[in-house]
């Protein structure tokens, strides 16, 4: 037995090491899935606002570049002032950039330049197709020396939200973040998407991870940086790994509850098993007991001088008899709890006079109760009386709690029985001053198998199985019983039986 409960120690400690370990791991890879849609929420914002940042320039050099054009009269002066100038871009990467920007701006100038054949707007299409580097240099020249504008006279909040909200939706993100232009000289912020941004001081925004420089082509010392901040961030990864957390904490609460729930049946049989074994032990030691008296009996009978003793012959007979009978009846009784258990029986219904049958029970305990100085009072109060159900069951139940309410009565007992009615129930109470029950084995004590521990007490015998055959028996006449009291102070049991719905006895609820 000790061997067998290692063992199952052992398998119940592998079990919630596996357990824990499978949960750290689930823990640690739904951290990465976050980490990885993190990530990626930070490569599409930059993006989006990487391109966001290059369209706001290339928005403002196609205007600057249009106010240029449109300010030459005619092909000749334009023509001259072009060569005249003689502007030319240094190599290198900026000059790469440059000339990326400007092709953009020229190609946006194309087609905001009108088709008329004979315009001057025309001949200047041709000078566009035609001295297309002349006229970059010339266009880049009058923008490097002009003054630059005043940044909040250079951007326009709704043109921003707008270009934002594309952008982003391209790289999909569905969310509208705030934004913010901030000078990192100062580290100051000079537009928002809200003037809340600007009252406030925008500390989201300046803390922000989410930043591009503005107009990279400047050559003034001013630098600008759009900022962008997303009160929703969270939810909007969280929705993105909503699936796969929810699949996680579904199958690992049916594991833990799978577990709880072996766990909870491993030590229910555990105890099972203990019960079952002291219940082994019991019976052993009762039918000993018999045994070994129909053994002396049967000796005795066997004696000459027996067999000429006719009364002794008798009594030794008697005994074999009460033995016998007694040895049936705990048979009976362990087979009777099996068939209850299984539902393999049938009772024999029929209308019975409950105060009968408590008088029929305080009459065959009244004998025991006198011999060991004790008292039995009856107060039957019900007015209707009669229930449906099987006599001899009925009978057996009140025998049992007859029976332990003298057996843990360590003085003289004290026992009460009462009856009343409440609604269409009849209500019978069983009370003693005994040793009591406590409060967490109340529940326990109408499992098959399981005694309360008396303390010094061992002469109290038993199997365990009358509480569990009264609770039984109760469930199948569709009634139910209560254990109360407690420690030292008595115990009381409180039968609930339907009444019969054709009781002849009318009478008042109470």
């Amino acid at each position: 037995m000790k061997y067998q409960g290692k063992k199952v120690r052992f398998i119940v400690l592998m079990i919630t090491v596996s357990l824990a370990g499978l949960m750290a791991v689930q823990l640690r890879l739904l951290n990465i899935a976050w980490e990885l849609k993190d990530q990626a929420f930070q490569r599409n914002v930059v993006t989006a606002l990487t391109i966001t940042a290059q369209k706001l320039e290339a928005g403002e050099m196609t205007e600057d570049a249009l106010e240029v054009i449109y300010k030459f009269g005619t092909t000749d002066t334009l023509v001259s002032r072009v060569k005249k100038f003689g502007f030319h871009l240094p190599d290198g990467h900026l000059a790469d950039s440059l000339n990326a920007e400007l092709d953009t701006a020229f190609i946006n100038i194309e087609a905001h330049l009108p088709v008329e054949t004979s315009s001057p707007s025309r001949q200047m299409t041709f000078i566009v197709a035609d001295g297309r580097t002349e006229l970059i240099q010339r266009i880049v020249g009058d923008l490097l020396v002009q003054e630059p504008r005043p940044i909040r006279k250079r951007l326009d909040r709704a043109e921003i939200d707008s270009l934002l909200r594309i952008n982003l939706d391209a790289v999909g993100i569905d969310l509208v973040p705030d934004f913010g232009v901030i000078a990192t000289g100062n580290d100051s912020l000079v537009l928002a998407s809200t003037d809340g941004y600007l009252d406030s001081g925008g500390d989201k925004l300046l803390k922000s991870r989410f930043r591009s420089r503005l107009f990279p082509l400047d050559l003034t010392p001013d630098v600008f940086e759009i900022a962008l901040h997303f009160p929703g961030h969270r939810g909007f990864l969280l929705n993105q790994i909503w699936p796969l957390l929810a699949a996680s904490i579904l199958f690992t609460l049916l594991i833990v509850t799978a577990f709880v729930l072996a766990l909870g049946m491993v030590d229910k049989q555990r105890r099972f098993a203990g019960r079952m074994v002291d219940f082994i032990n019991n019976m052993t030691h009762e039918f000993k007991t018999p045994i070994s008296t129909v053994s002396l009996a049967s000796e005795a009978i066997a004696r000459q001088d027996i067999l000429e003793q006719p009364e002794a012959l008798q009594r030794y007979n008697r005994m074999i008899r009460d033995e016998n009978q007694r040895m049936r009846r705990q048979v009976e009784k362990i087979l009777q709890i099996a068939q209850l258990e299984a539902g393999d029986f049938s009772l024999s219904m029929a209308p019975i006079d409950c105060h009968e049958l408590v008088a029929g029970a305080a009459e065959a305990f009244a004998l025991q109760i006198e011999k060991r100085g004790g008292t039995l009072s009856l107060d039957l109060a019900a007015d209707r009386v009669f229930v449906r159900g099987d006599p001899v069951h009925l009978a057996n139940v009140l025998a049992n709690l007859l029976d332990n309410a003298i057996k843990y009565s360590p003085d003289a007992p004290v026992i009460g029985l009462t009856t009343r009615n409440n609604r269409n129930l009849l209500i019978l109470e069983v009370t003693d001053q005994g040793i009591g029950i406590d409060k967490q084995d109340r529940d326990r004590v109408f499992e098959k198998y399981y005694r309360c521990p008396t303390g010094d007490r061992h002469d109290v015998k038993g199997y365990g199985l009358g509480l569990s055959y009264v609770r039984l028996l109760m469930e199948a006449h569709g009634g139910h019983v209560k254990l109360g009291g407690s420690p030292n102070q008595g115990t009381h049991v409180t039968l609930a039986l339907p009444l019969d719905e054709g009781d002849p006895q009318p009478g008042s609820e109470k």
